[in-house]
Parts: C-alpha cells; structure tokens; sequence
C-alpha cells in the first residue's frame, strides 16, 4: 500500500471540487493506494463527495489564508492581507516542522499540493517526490499585493517541487525541480440528475438559458 498525503487549499471550493476529481481518478486506478488529505474549509464536501470512496484519511488542518478582501467587496484588502500573510509566514517553520514527523509516522510515499507552498519543504525534508496541480501558485497571485521580499520563503518552497501539472489558463514559470506536465481543465463529474431537477427549479418553461455566476465561498456580501 502506497501513501500519498495530499494538501488542499483552503480558500474557497475550487481547489478541493477539482482534487475530488484527482483522487477519484488515482483510487480507480489501484486499490493499493492510500491518501491523506490535509485540508480543512470544505473538509465536510468533501467526504460527502467521496463517501463511496474507500482507503482515505482525512486530517482537519489549515493549509493557507487565501485571500483577505474589503467588507462587502470583491476589491482586496490590502493592508489586512499583508497583515493575515505576515501572520502565516511566521507561523510557516513550525508547521513544516509538525508535518515531517507526520509523514514519517504515516509512511508517506509522496506528496500532492493544491497549491500549499508549505508540502514542497516537508517532501524535500523527506526525500520523497512532490507533485504541485494546479492553474496559479500564491507566489504568483500575491505578486500585485505583497511585496517581492516577503514572498521569497514561498517562492523558494514552490521552488522545491519535483513535478508540476500546470492546468488551463496557467501562466506560471517553470516550477519544477524534473519535469512539468501541461493539462487541460480538471472537474469532477456531473451528476444529470441533479442538473435537470435544478433547472427544472429556475426554468418551469424550460425556455431560458441559464448563466451561473459564482463569487466564491469566502466572498461574502451584504
């Protein structure tokens, strides 16, 4: 039985709607393979989402800030994201240093990071493959907001990444220490039934064309 403890991010539901996909994916291939997932926002989706799935762990635990933005706003708030990251970034040693021994008491044989900085460190500590899937890292998202200087502990964490699987729409530089994978557009699958029964609830005509705009699950607005 092989181990893979995969750590998800914690800012909104994107990050673990398409990790679902990937792990579903990497459970029909073996059934000799475990997988810890080190997440905690959408922790309860996601066990309602794989509640048929089996030879998963799940550990509660905060993996990153996200974004910090003004009350009632899609505009970030500057000064409070500073503020939350400078926070994290000290806090960052210490949890590399938990998550090593954990590893080794689970006998972990690769790491998977959706886009936590922190994973790459602790695999590196290990001597055991990394694997970063995603579209943007936050040292890339933070550049506009944060200054260069502080983002230089995740930019080397990144760094530290065996292999990277950039995803559509992707415009980061060359992360990986091997090898980097280009892909398309992950997403789990669609259950029909429940499409139709929600159409069926905002279109009774069945005449309309319905657009679904999501702000997010950490955007909350009055």
């Amino acid at each position: 039985m092989k181990t893979i403890c995969y750590y998800i991010s914690d800012y909104g539901f994107g990050h673990a709607t398409r990790s679902i996909a990937v792990i579903r994916e990497l459970l029909a291939k073996s059934n000799q393979v475990r997988i810890i997932i080190c997440h905690s926002f959408a922790m309860d989706f996601m066990k309602e989402s794989l509640a048929d799935e089996e030879n998963i762990v799940y550990r509660k635990i905060s993996t990153d800030i996200g974004y910090t933005l003004k009350s009632s706003s899609l505009e970030p708030d500057i000064q409070g994201m500073n503020s939350d990251y400078d926070n994290y970034l000290s806090r960052l040693d210490a949890i590399v240093s938990e998550e090593i021994p954990f590893c080794k008491s689970n006998d972990v044989n690769a790491i998977l990071s959706d886009i936590v900085a922190f994973p790459f460190k602790v695999a590196k500590e290990l001597n055991i493959p990394s694997i970063g899937i995603s579209n943007f890292t936050w040292y890339t998202a933070y550049k506009q907001l944060i200054e260069e200087d502080k983002l230089e502990p995740i930019k080397k964490y990144y760094s530290l990444m065996t292999y990277n699987f950039s995803l559509a729409a992707s415009n980061e530089p060359g992360w990986a220490s091997k090898e980097e994978w280009k892909f398309n557009f992950v997403s789990r699958e669609c259950d029909e039934s429940i499409i139709i029964e929600l159409r069926k609830m905002i279109d009774t005509t069945g005449s309309k064309l319905i657009v679904y705009f999501g702000l997010g699950m950490k955007v909350y607005m009055d």
